[in-house]
């Protein structure tokens, strides 16, 4: 596949259809990473970063007490050279 490269302002730009977009798992709005290695650009979505306090927002006493799957794998006896 071929990308016309076009003026964008005082910058290039290169447009990304919604099939590559697909394709790499990413969506309009969604970061790159970009690197340039013996010639070659190269484009890959960006890791997300997360902090602490995003990731633990969402943990309420509710959301964070012990189903039946859990509460049975916390009480199992060890099975190996765990203790």
């Amino acid at each position: 596949m071929e990308l016309k490269i076009q003026s964008w302002g005082n910058s290039a730009a290169v447009r990304l259809s919604q099939v590559l977009l697909k394709q790499i798992n990413s969506e309009v709005g969604g970061t790159l990473n970009v690197e340039v290695s013996n010639g070659v650009l190269v484009l890959k979505p960006a890791e997300p970063v997360y902090a602490i306090e995003d990731l633990l927002a969402d943990c309420t006493s509710k959301n964070m007490k012990p189903n039946e799957e859990d509460s049975e794998w916390l009480n199992a006896p060890p099975v190996g050279h765990e203790v």
